[in-house]
């Protein structure tokens, strides 16, 4: 049961943390004491979890609740969107596993996704496509229509092409609750809290180790002068969902063509536990927390377009504004080589539009790093 050493690239003054082998024996990882992770999102959480089933007692402390953050309002959908990293795939590829058979697939969903384009001859298919998502390319109108029989979705005019894949929606507000409880019950504190300093707050809560999850203040509370996050701001609507047939089921998303202006207008349209999330925005270096009306109207139009006569005229259930925490220089998953006064230093931040994609890959990673690195200093 020994800690596997793997090659890093030094970057800095850091280590990325990078693949690893899975340890078994609990009882003998429990090197760390405590670790105080910062953020209470999905990322904050999922990594509160990853060191909890290595040992290690955990303390949560966020500025909100997971209700109140983007984390609590996101769509679920399993997709790499607006994040980059030289791991981000394997993150994906693990994440969504442990969505499909791991003890995480609680308020989680299996359904088919559809992405549209308007050329008959896409883009080539993203390389997170060719694990288990299991996507492949339909071409032609034809064979578009027939992948929409039965579903409770249309196909919209003006699209001609598109790729195929298996995925995953996460109820997020009801998958997040759900860690909670389970930090709580597994000995874990949530605490409300806003934190000013990382090293100092957890010397206060008496952890030895610290892991910076911090979403949008990430950077801030790393401070890191170079690479900012920014807002990828998102607007949705939620609108009831008119079936509970699973088999009529899909995620669709189109990012050109007759829906799509640009691509800070992307057009999706997500079934997420008792609602249909339709969207939407990406607009990066936007702070305001407040829905347009020309917002609206447009995705009350791509909810129409979609949805057909159970969306038309409907008003939505919520309208619903989020910040996407983009990292300039991609998703930072690293941990500090040496410890400052005494706490070990790790920074798990900036996953974009990513973060249920991404969230449970990057988190073992990360435990496994703290771990590992604690095992080495014994």
């Amino acid at each position: 049961d020994r800690v596997v050493p793997t090659p890093v690239r030094k970057l800095g003054l850091l280590w990325p943390v990078g693949r690893r082998r899975r340890r078994r024996n609990n009882k003998r990882m429990a090197a760390v004491r405590k670790t105080l992770v910062v953020g209470g999102g999905v990322i904050g959480l999922t990594t509160a979890r990853a060191l909890q089933s290595k040992g290690v007692k955990v303390v949560v402390k966020c500025a909100k609740p997971s209700g109140e953050v983007t984390s609590g309002g996101s769509g679920g959908y399993w997709m790499p969107f607006h994040a980059e990293a030289p791991s981000l795939n394997r993150w994906a590829e693990e994440t969504l596993a442990r969505y499909l058979v791991g003890e995480d697939s609680f308020c989680v969903e299996a359904m088919p996704a559809k992405i549209l384009y308007a050329s008959s001859t896409p883009p080539s298919m993203p390389a997170w496509g060719a694990g288990r998502a299991k996507m492949r390319l339909v071409a032609g109108r034809e064979a578009m229509e027939k992948e929409f029989e039965g579903l409770d979705v249309a196909l919209p005019e003006g699209y001609e092409s598109g790729w195929v894949f298996e995925t995953v929606v996460v109820d997020a507000p009801r998958y997040c609750a759900k860690l909670e409880d389970l930090i709580r019950r597994d000995g874990g504190d949530i605490e409300v809290e806003t934190v000013d300093d990382l090293v100092e707050e957890a010397k206060r809560c008496g952890a030895d180790a610290v892991v910076n999850c911090a979403g949008l203040n990430g950077a801030t509370l790393a401070k890191d002068d170079h690479f900012d996050v920014v807002p990828g701001r998102g607007v949705v609507l939620r609108y009831a969902r008119p079936s509970s047939d699973k088999s009529r089921l899909a995620v669709v998303t189109a990012h050109d063509g007759p829906l799509c202006a640009s691509d800070a207008e992307p057009a999706y349209f997500i079934p997420r536990g008792d609602v249909v999330v339709v969207g939407g925005t990406y607009d990066e270096n936007d702070f305001e927390d407040a829905p347009r009306d020309h917002e609206v109207r447009r995705i009350q139009q791509v909810a129409a377009t979609y949805g057909g006569t159970d969306f038309q005229g409907q008003d939505p259930l919520a309208v619903w504004v989020g910040h996407r925490p983009v990292r300039t220089a991609g998703v930072r998953v690293e941990v500090h080589p040496a410890q400052q006064d005494g706490i070990t230093v790790a920074h798990n931040y900036g996953h974009g539009g990513s973060g249920y994609t991404i969230a449970w890959g990057c988190a073992e990673d990360i435990a496994d790093a703290i771990v590992g690195f604690r095992l080495k200093k014994k």
